[in-house]
């Protein structure tokens, strides 16, 4: 990792045990047996995921990602100039929520970050998050496709053993058929952010680098949940549920909307960004899968 980054690259380290899910938490619900087991398990296969993955800068990576989400308001729930206000006034959350998945779940069901959503639109939904060093679409797709372990569960879902967020669900433990998205972002722009953001909170930006940060986050924004959005269109053609894939496919359209106006604001344009149809691609690369069996 470069000199510049080291500082904050430090302090994410310091903070990933307290954003990231402990298996142990869990004996409640699954037994000390299982959870010794499943240990074991990640014992014995996390020495090649950790060379795999580049865990240093991954890991940063990753929390950038989660971090942001909800302190820049990604999908703009509470932007009220951008759209409308996703408060919910009879909901017992109105909230989204992000943790760092625990190992099992990290190698398992190849999740880095769990979202847990509830607002107008959305009750109670949690997401699954992919995040790769990279805003090649072609690599993304290849990897939420191509990457598929669970041979009983659709592409485009994934089961996770251990959840539990802050606040926004009313259980914690083993969700199934959790939608499951591959989000790529731009390694160097991404380590770039992470220096401004520690360069933020020790209070020595200069205006413009505070707008360059601006911007960056408006860019790693938009890429998220651009992804997200052609991504959810593929999985809700899987019909397997009540219809709420559809709304998720919905909201997240409507976030996309927000996130471009946040972009241009900052004066981003999407064109300068990859535009080609990853839906398409997903389609055509899944048709082939198909074809191929």
């Amino acid at each position: 990792m470069s000199e510049k980054y080291r500082g904050e690259g430090d302090r994410i380290r310091e903070a990933l045990d307290d954003v990231r899910i402990s298996e142990r938490d869990f004996v409640d619900i699954h037994g000390g047996y299982k959870i010794e087991r499943d240990l074991g398990w990640l014992a014995g296969v996390r020495e090649q995921f950790e060379k795999a993955k580049n865990k240093e800068g991954g890991e940063l990576l990753e929390y950038v990602v989660m971090d942001q989400m909800v302190d820049a308001d990604f999908f703009g729930d509470f932007d009220e100039e951008n759209g409308e206000d996703m408060i919910d006034e009879g909901a017992e959350f109105n909230v989204m929520s992000t943790v760092m998945a625990s190992g099992v779940d990290d190698v398992s069901a190849r999740t880095d970050v769990i979202v847990a959503m509830n607002n107008k639109m959305l009750k109670e939904q949690v997401l699954s998050l992919d995040v790769t060093a990279s805003s090649d679409s072609d690599v993304v797709v290849r990897k939420f496709l191509g990457s598929h372990k669970n041979k009983n569960l659709p592409r485009g879902f994934e089961d996770l053993d251990y959840v539990e967020v802050e606040e926004g669900l009313s259980r914690r433990g083993r969700f199934e058929m959790v939608p499951h998205f591959v989000v790529g972002v731009d390694g160097e722009e991404a380590m770039e952010l992470v220096e401004l953001l520690d360069r933020g909170k020790r209070k020595t930006l200069e205006k413009v680098d505070r707008d360059k940060r601006d911007r960056l986050i408006a860019r790693v924004g938009y890429k998220v949940v651009d992804e997200m959005y052609k991504q959810a269109r593929y999985i809700a053609e899987a019909k397997v549920d009540d219809g709420s894939l559809g709304v998720l496919r919905d909201y997240l359209a409507q976030a996309r909307g927000k996130a471009e106006k946040r972009l241009v604001a900052y004066g981003g344009s999407v064109e300068d960004m990859s535009r080609d149809e990853t839906y398409v691609m997903i389609m055509t690369m899944a048709a082939n899968l198909r074809s191929k069996k």
